[in-house]
């Protein structure tokens, strides 16, 4: 009895010292992500119920024995950014536009007497890590050495 006690315990005090995710893990989940596919993407991004084109690959691989036809699918992207900045009298400005091949597909079914046999391959561009707006300037009245250290202000 005392054994299954203290292996009770020690369960409980591994269970409590487990972490289901990190901090970084919440911020990842929050990103803005991009659906795979221009059906999908034309839905707002809920294509897993109704996943009939090459994005099943992603979001639900069931839906590809539903496909009777050959299927190819393209899809771009385009993103623009533009920044004004204003610091100390200096103004900076930024503007980033491209294009990008959002998604590429292809679905080629094979006819079958019984059930289902498609082969899929495809891209998909989930997120987008060429955004870059960078900006600089030079304060000559302040320093950042003595906001951080202990000599006395200027």
């Amino acid at each position: 009895m005392k054994t299954n006690s203290m292996i009770a315990v020690l369960l409980l005090c591994t269970v409590i010292n487990a972490r289901a995710q990190y901090a970084e893990d919440a911020l990842r989940f929050s990103l803005l992500n991009s659906p795979v596919g221009s059906k999908s993407a034309a839905m707002g991004g809920v294509g897993v119920s109704i996943a009939d084109d090459y994005s099943a690959l992603f979001t639900n691989p069931a839906g590809l024995a539903q496909i009777r036809s050959y299927e190819f699918s393209a899809g771009l992207s385009r993103y623009g950014l533009s920044n004004d900045v204003t610091y100390l009298g200096s103004s900076l400005k930024s503007d980033n536009n491209e294009f990008n091949l959002n998604n590429l597909g292809v679905v080629y079914p094979i006819p079958t007497t019984r059930g289902s046999l498609t082969f899929a391959f495809g891209f998909g561009r989930i997120a987008s890590y060429n955004n870059v707006a960078s900006f600089d300037g030079f304060n000559p009245n302040n320093s950042i050495v003595t906001s951080t250290g202990y000599a006395p202000k200027p």
